[in-house]
């Protein structure tokens, strides 16, 4: 938002690192949805959906999708106003934070704890990293659904 008023307007994100290009000052919000790699047409409905209700879709990487829409006085609008798409939006970010972790999991249990070779050693002290922030992700993410169910 505080690039936006300044006319620096999000372009993409790809590989760590956003690019904005120069503007017109605005207010706008923008938020991220994800959604699993889509076929060409999936993605144009997608899209279509959330310009319906007044969205732009900026960009994606690897399935996040940024949006924006411009921001009003005090309400800053959210992609989700119902909570069936948000809980199906979070059980999709789950399966896919699960799906990462349970292959690296068995790969640093059965290869990499297993040898002794002396290359071994970074990933005996990466891959408990990668898993560390995969396990937040999830307990964030199973956290998230919590609050959600209980507000219904």
């Amino acid at each position: 938002m505080e690039m936006a008023r300044r006319g620096w307007h999000l372009r993409g994100y790809h590989s760590f690192v956003y690019s904005f290009v120069q503007g017109e000052p605005e207010e706008v919000v923008y938020k991220l949805d994800y959604r699993k790699a889509l076929k060409k047409v999936e993605h144009e409905e997608y899209v279509a959906l959330f310009e319906d209700s007044g969205w732009t879709h900026v960009d994606d990487y690897m399935g996040w999708h940024y949006f924006k829409s411009a921001a009003t006085a005090k309400v800053l609008p959210e992609i989700y106003s119902d909570s069936d798409s948000l809980l199906q939006k979070y059980k999709q970010l789950l399966t896919t934070l699960i799906s990462c972790a349970l292959p690296l999991l068995a790969i640093y249990f059965l290869i990499v704890l297993q040898n002794d070779y002396v290359f071994m050693l970074v990933l005996k002290i990466l891959y408990p990293m990668i898993l560390g922030v995969l396990l937040i992700c999830i307990l964030k993410t199973s956290l998230k659904l919590q609050r959600i169910k209980k507000r219904e």
